[in-house]
């Protein structure tokens, strides 16, 4: 038998031919940053790691001192991002180095791996903190003053101790007359129970010598301090008192000089100042004001923080395609590097529930309310959640379809072949002829009718059914080989249809690369079957689609003297890109030439292997159905490890090809299971795509009767 679909197939691609042990893989923790205290011992600390890899992302697992902790993660929590919630519990006080290993998706069950650079932290209580009250930087001072600071200790004993210029002072109290006119570092530093430091300086002036500064007051009204600036932000000098109009200014930040120009009011100066440029984080903001004769003064600095990152959401309930009229938990994972402000949830881009602004439990990132969806009109609804962090950055949660009211679903059914006494090696796609039996019995009993592709169709476009067509399936038989002829009088016992897909290429033996060609029905046996009343004969793929080559080295010959070459890899015909030798002239003109194939090249070879393949499927049955593909190896564009082409040129072009050819494109990926993931898997809404249910040799009665229920078949 041929190897046929999915899984148990993209597993030989998979397995050889990987490259480079780790030149396609990439992977860092961004977050704790390196030195950084993450929390007494219990704290649960979220692990953030960035991960990327030419064959995609298998999975991450955290090592903490070079010891696994927890499982392998496989679950990104934004594109090519992982989280991982570390809970210190246990450890001992002190540094703790953390790596992470990535696995990619080389082989099957993961592949290549590549070890981070090690990142250090300290487990513990929380260091110090310190910041300095008086005197307030940029300041000018003079004669003896007080040093404030206010400071908070995890670990007591803690003991401030002050300095100017690096020098220590005997006491808070600083006589400035003993230090010469000028600009000068003040200083505090605290030290808790446990040797850690931390430590706050101010830039002053001393002053003790008398100037004449006209310009008596330059005071920042406008972001506050310590606040979060949004993009851009206005900055505002308001009410600049002494001088002599008319005024100019500039604003620094972190010391630097802008290039901005202010707009200026009688004594009010106001910036517009993007933070793009800016790293996330503290920043120090001053404004110089000059007066009309050229004397100057500085505004004391005002600290924002700036944090252009939107936040990270992620929908986590309902599942998606989730059927519900009732009472249901709407819940998102919402996380920001500065904090999240607030979460609204939304159906249909209406907001739902209550604004929140705290988790559902403290340290985490869950946010969660309960919305009675019985309110809503029967049929489709996209929900999500609009999350706002603190510096007002938004991100929109990709919705998650659900279902309302009464859901109508059309199963599909896909077969392969039924054992016989001339199979030496069955495979998992193959019936047994009880179970054959068995599956259509069921069928039958349960009050199952069958219909044709155009009915299928007809009821995605309108939702109606031919009368008397109460309870539909539609069965499908994929490949047009012989020992599926065995599916003909089963049909006929139970008055039941299917629509058996065919291999152009195959009919009358004529693949170039059947494993066993003698299996292939001839063009003859198909018309048999379209005449008898039961079979509707759809297209499968054409010479060369199905992949199965004809030395078993992924070889094809597109012409005389022209071979085209897949590797193991990736080695789809409708999907992947191969190589293309051609040889001219012999003897001692003989030249050959090898090349790379192009993504123009694959597309007009499918297209013409496709147009191909329809046309002498109409010429030998005339009465095939055009209106569905059921296309091979589960390829129909979403199965992103079948692409080879790192331009994205091919991935980019079949689901459209596909779409723009047929009404209906049949996948064996389970939307409901697999939703709108990414990676493995891309999106599977859109492009025509419809679900199809594999049965195989393993499918219980209890699996088969649970897959014909499956939302999954509802109408889109």
């Amino acid at each position: 038998m041929s190897c046929r679909l999915t899984f148990v197939c993209i597993g030989l691609f998979a397995v050889v031919g990987a490259g480079p042990a780790h030149a396609a893989i990439q992977v860092a923790i961004t977050a704790p940053l390196a030195q950084a205290n993450v929390g007494d011992v219990g704290a649960i600390v979220p692990v953030k790691i960035d991960a990327s890899a030419d064959q995609g992302i298998f999975g991450v697992q955290l090592l903490v001192d070079g010891t696994p902790y927890g499982s392998l993660d496989t679950t990104q929590v934004d594109l090519y991002r992982y989280e991982i919630a570390w809970n210190t519990a246990g450890l001992a006080v002190g540094a703790h180095t953390l790596t992470v290993v990535a696995t990619d998706w080389s082989s099957v069950g993961g592949g290549i791996q590549l070890t981070s650079s090690p990142v250090t932290v300290d487990v513990g209580p929380s260091y110090p903190t310190i910041a300095l009250t008086a005197p307030v930087p940029g300041s000018s001072v003079h004669g003896s003053i007080a040093i404030r600071a206010t400071q908070t200790s995890a670990v007591l004993p803690a003991s401030v101790t002050y300095s100017v210029d690096g020098q220590p002072l005997p006491s808070e109290i600083w006589d400035t007359t003993t230090t010469p006119d000028g600009v000068h570092s003040v200083s505090a530093t605290v030290t808790d129970g446990r040797g850690k430091t931390a430590t706050a300086t101010a830039q002053v002036t001393v002053a003790n010598t008398p100037v004449n500064l006209p310009i008596s007051a330059v005071r920042i009204s406008a972001p506050g301090d310590y606040t979060f600036a949004t993009n851009p932000t206005t900055v505002v000098v308001s009410n600049v008192t002494g001088g002599t109009a008319p005024f100019t200014g500039r604003l620094l930040v972190d010391g630097v000089a802008t290039s901005l120009v202010p707009n200026i009011v009688g004594s009010t100066l106001t910036f517009q100042w993007s933070t793009n440029a800016l790293v996330a984080g503290s920043h120090t903001l001053t404004v110089g004001v000059s007066d009309a004769s050229a004397l100057t003064a500085t505004s004391p600095p005002v600290h924002i923080t700036v944090d252009n990152a939107p936040p990270v959401a992620v929908m986590y309930q309902p599942l998606p395609f989730a059927v519900t009229n009732g009472p249901t938990t709407l819940q998102v994972h919402a996380s920001d590097g500065y904090g999240v402000k607030s979460v609204q949830f939304t159906i249909d881009g209406s907001p739902v529930g209550p604004l929140l602004t705290t988790p559902g439990a403290p340290g985490s990132y869950l946010y969660s309310t309960i919305f009675d969806t019985a309110t809503l009109a029967a049929g489709s609804h996209a929900v999500s959640a609009t999350v706002v962090d603190n510096a007002g950055n938004i991100t929109t949660a990709n919705p998650v379809s659900i279902m309302t009211g009464p859901v109508q679903t059309v199963p599909v059914l896909n077969y392969h072949g039924i054992i016989g006494p001339l199979d030496a090696s069955p495979d998992i796609y193959d019936q047994t002829p009880a179970q054959a039996d068995q599956e259509l019995a069921y069928l039958k009993t349960n009050g199952y009718q069958s219909l044709t592709v155009e009915q299928y169709q007809s009821w995605l476009a309108t939702g109606s059914l031919p009368a008397g067509l109460t309870k539909p399936v539609l069965i499908t038989v994929d490949d047009g080989l012989t020992d599926q002829l065995a599916w003909d009088p089963l049909l006929q016992k139970y008055g039941l249809t299917a629509v058996l897909y065919v291999v152009t290429g195959f009919a009358d033996n004529n693949t170039p690369g059947a494993d066993d060609p003698v299996s292939n029905m001839s063009w003859q046996q198909i018309q048999t079957l379209a005449g008898n009343g039961r079979w509707q004969i759809g297209f499968h793929a054409g010479r060369y689609g199905h992949g199965e080559f004809s030395d078993r080295t992924n070889t094809i010959t597109l012409a005389p003297g022209q071979v085209q070459r897949y590797s193991a890899a990736c080695g789809s015909y409708y999907s992947c890109l191969g190589t293309i030798t051609t040889t001219t002239g012999s003897g001692a003109t003989r030249q050959v030439t090898t090349a790379a194939e192009t993504a123009a090249q694959l597309q007009a070879q499918v297209a013409a292997e496709i147009q191909a393949g329809l046309a002498e499927l109409k010429q030998q049955v005339p009465s095939a159905s055009l209106a569905s593909w059921a296309c091979p190896w589960n390829d129909c564009g979403q199965w992103t490890t079948f692409y080879n082409d790192p331009s994205g040129a091919v991935q980019s072009w079949l689901p459209g090809f596909a779409s723009s050819t047929f009404p209906i494109v049949f996948t064996q990926t389970n939307p409901v299971t697999y939703a709108l993931a990414s990676g493995t898997v891309g999106a599977l809404n859109g492009f025509h795509r419809r679900y199809r249910f594999e049965v195989h040799t393993d499918t219980t009665l209890a699996q088969f009767a649970a897959a014909l229920d499956d939302t999954a078949f509802a109408r889109p």
